[in-house]
Formats: C-alpha cells, sequence, structure tokens
C-alpha cells in the first residue's frame, strides 16, 4: 500500500493504492485505488489521512484518521479500521474520543492505540481494545459521556423547533376550512357534524404529507436510525404517527369538547410526535 497527496491552496488531498500478490509474484502485482466505505452511514470518506496496514486474522486491514460524526450533530477527527469485503473497503470507527484523533497504530490483535491532539503541542495516547474486561469497564457511565449526551439532546431539540417551522403550513387548509365553515354555516360547528371533523383531519393529514416531504433529506437519511430510513419512510412514518395521535385524541377526550377543541389536540399531538421522530435529524 502506498499513498500520495496533492495540495491546492493549502488544502491536502490523499490517495491512497493497495495491492496484493504471492511473495514469488510481487513484481506483477496490480494495484487498486482505495476508497473507504463507512459500514454504519454508506457513504466515502473523504481524505483519509494516516494510513497503517496491518494484517488481523491473516486478512488485511487499513487504520486510518478522518473527520467524520461522533453523534448525531458533532464531528471529529476519528481512527477508523476498515476491512476488505471483496473490492470494498469498509470502515467503523473505532476512536472513542472527541476533538482531533492522529496516528494510529494496531499494538496487537486486540488492541489498538492512537493519539489524541489536546492542543497543538500536546498529545496525549488512547486505546481502544477487544478484550473483554477491558470493555466492561469501558462502557461505565462516566461525567463525560452524561455532559455530551445532555448537550446533543438539547441542541437537537432547539434545532427540531426550527425544522418544524413547516408545520404552520400543515395546518392553513384545516384552518381555512373550518373558519370558511364557522361563518357559513356555524350551525354544522355547532352541532358537530362529524364530517366536518373528519374532513379538517384529512386536510391536515394530506397537507402534513406533502409539505413534510422536505424534512425527508439527505441530513435526516444520514442521521436517523435504520428503522426511520426504510423505503416509503416518508409517507409511512407521518401516517403511523398520525394514528397514534387520533387514537389518543380519541381516548382522551372529554364529552365537552367542541369540534374545534379536536382537531387543534389532533394537530398538536402529530406536531410534538413529529418533533421528536423527525425534526431532531433534520439539521
Amino acid at each position: 500500500m502506498y499513498t500520495f497527496y496533492s495540495s491546492k491552496q493549502g488544502t491536502k488531498t490523499f490517495k491512497t493504492f493497495y495491492g496484493a500478490a504471492p511473495k514469488d509474484q510481487l513484481t506483477t502485482v496490480n494495484f487498486s485505488n482505495v476508497k473507504l466505505y463507512s459500514s454504519e452511514l454508506g457513504y466515502e470518506i473523504e481524505n483519509p489521512s494516516y494510513q497503517q496496514l496491518n494484517v488481523e486474522n491473516d486478512k488485511p486491514i487499513i487504520l486510518f484518521a478522518a473527520k467524520g460524526p461522533i453523534s448525531t450533530k458533532k464531528e471529529a477527527g476519528n481512527i477508523y479500521k476498515a476491512t476488505l469485503n471483496g473490492d470494498n473497503w469498509e470502515a467503523a470507527r473505532i476512536s472513542t474520543t472527541t476533538d482531533f484523533s492522529v496516528y494510529p497504530l494496531q499494538v496487537d490483535e486486540k488492541t489498538i492505540a492512537w493519539l489524541k491532539a489536546e492542543s497543538v503541542s500536546d498529545y496525549r495516547l488512547y486505546l481502544a481494545s477487544q478484550d473483554s474486561e477491558i470493555k466492561n469497564d469501558s462502557t461505565k457511565v462516566e461525567k463525560q459521556d452524561v455532559y455530551n449526551a445532555t448537550f446533543d439532546a438539547f441542541t437537537a431539540f432547539v434545532v427540531s423547533f426550527i425544522a418544524m417551522t413547516n408545520a404552520f403550513i400543515w395546518v392553513v387548509p384545516s384552518v381555512l376550512f373550518l373558519g370558511i365553515l364557522y361563518f357559513v354555516r356555524i350551525d354544522i360547528i355547532e352541532d358537530e357534524k362529524p364530517w366536518a371533523k373528519w374532513t379538517a383531519i384529512a386536510l391536515f393529514v394530506i397537507t402534513q404529507l406533502y409539505v413534510i416531504q422536505s424534512l425527508f433529506n439527505n441530513t435526516f437519511y444520514t442521521l436517523a436510525p435504520k428503522y426511520l430510513t426504510f423505503t416509503g419512510s416518508s409517507f409511512i412514518i407521518p401516517v403511523i404517527i398520525s394514528a397514534i395521535a387520533l387514537w389518543v385524541m380519541q381516548v382522551a377526550r372529554d364529552k365537552d369538547w367542541g369540534l374545534f377543541a379536536q382537531v387543534s389536540y389532533f394537530i398538536g399531538l402529530t406536531v410534538l410526535f413529529e418533533l421528536f421522530v423527525v425534526g431532531t435529524y433534520v439539521y
């Protein structure tokens, strides 16, 4: 394996080539461009650096550093381990540190070390191991874990409000429909005709299905868990959430609730559920 880089406007771009052959055929070995793909997110990892070729269980692996996500809202310079699967190199993040990690080194088949930059001139040594005893100790929740989880949850919650501003558009047809009924046929509102309620709810659901498609963008499909990113999820998830909100409204409603109260309760629940299920993964 060998690597070369080019520099343009101060930015380095790395390219790596790999080849393998028996000892007696090394003069005819063919090298191919190494493209590293994230096994978790599926995209190609760009600009890998500090690459090290090693052998693990008689199979080649590549350790390298690259920028990538450490949570749904944060990125860092991570350490990855890539294994050859057919013609593709599938990489998984093995570092557990934040900020900038470099110089991966395989200590043995169960242990990998790297350096984390604490400052411009200060580096600290970290290790990751597959040893069961070490793994059990490392899974204990510490102060930094609580801080990261709290920060990510707060950030996601605030951003989700911004992402769900298009929910105001969802209610326009329903509000117009009920408003027209109120001024033209107020008796329908006062008698709480079932068809009026279901029409208002249907208008909301149809509008939601159309407008919410913009939230199911590349960022959502990159950050959201797999159970939210299946084929057709942009239609199925809103329908399921609407059905749950409708069921809750039917169970929780009071006999004194009027037509406006029932529709408003349903809309509010749907928006709230969408806020937590979809909104946190949009940006």
